[in-house]
């Protein structure tokens, strides 16, 4: 299957670090049933629109993450306890890797064929989705 339950569909909030490798990201997850709620473009906006929106899933873009990028992950985590946080790369870096996952990230996934793996890493983390 697919498609995930379009019933208990998983809301989506998008920090962009690559604008191409993120589109193709959101692109691919819609076809596949979650809803990408908002992309935003800085860790400023990411915060705002994180306490407005309450997404289930915080997808980062880290590509090209500022050095603030995993203070951000800490202000998700207490500001969301609830929701998933899944940081992405194209770039395979063990230390950003580490950052971020001490800093509350759910996942890291770094490497090629993303679209894919961020959704094989969103089913996981959203079995009864």
């Amino acid at each position: 299957m697919d498609h995930l339950d379009t019933t208990k569909r998983i809301r989506v909030l998008a920090m962009d670090g690559s604008t191409v490798v993120l589109e193709a990201v959101c692109t691919f997850l819609r076809t596949k049933s979650v809803v990408v709620a908002h992309v935003v473009r800085d860790g400023a906006e990411l915060m705002e629109r994180a306490q407005i929106l309450r997404p289930d899933l915080v997808l980062l873009d880290i590509s090209r993450a500022d050095m603030d990028a995993p203070e951000r992950v800490v202000q998700l985590r207490s500001l969301l306890p609830d929701a998933r946080i899944v940081a992405f790369s194209v770039y395979e870096l063990l230390m950003t890797r580490i950052m971020f996952l001490q800093a509350g990230a759910d996942s890291v996934i770094q490497g090629e064929q993303l679209p894919e793996r961020v959704l094989a890493e969103i089913r996981k983390l959203f079995p009864d989705k």
